[in-house]
């Protein structure tokens, strides 16, 4: 049987406060433990939000006023393999491909930043680039959303 000492404090004739509780056995002490340490587990890998599974990790490889180059860094089969980059001494990159609505791009993102994104298939767009050809990857993909966290269900 579990014994639990409580201690009261009149604060009022018809009311007593809790002041103390001594839990005095060993079994209960374990059993509080164990239910702490299973909230808190659930508190840390329940409360992560889901990611969506057309969500995108990139880096941007090159920006440039004709095309934007980005690398697929979590999905091997988004993009073109062993693309070389002419203005980088030929840097060669796997996964790459051109955004192909470069407007989409908000300012403020800056080549080698790492970004979360989602895609789509191309599409004609009315952004003003210049004629410069400066040979981009021969895959491109409209960019949907941009950020630097995760993309989450909830966004969709």
């Amino acid at each position: 049987m579990y014994h639990i000492t409580c201690r009261f404090k009149k604060t009022h004739p018809h009311h007593a406060t809790l002041i103390y509780i001594d839990l005095s056995d060993r079994k209960m002490l374990t059993m509080k433990i164990i239910s702490m340490l299973l909230i808190l587990i659930t508190m840390v890998f329940g409360c992560k939000k889901k990611v969506s599974p057309d969500c995108l990790r990139a880096r941007i490889v090159r920006t440039t006023c004709a095309s934007i180059v980005m690398q697929a860094l979590n999905n091997n089969s988004i993009g073109e393999d062993n693309w070389k980059d002419v203005f980088d001494n030929n840097t060669h990159y796997d996964n790459a491909f051109a955004i192909s609505n470069p407007c989409g791009l908000p300012s403020g993102y800056k080549v080698g930043d790492v970004v979360y994104i989602t895609i789509a298939k191309a599409t004609t767009s009315d952004c003003i680039r210049c004629a410069l050809y400066d040979a981009p990857p021969l895959i491109s993909y409209d960019i949907k959303a941009i950020g630097k966290f995760p993309c989450d269900e909830e966004s969709k």
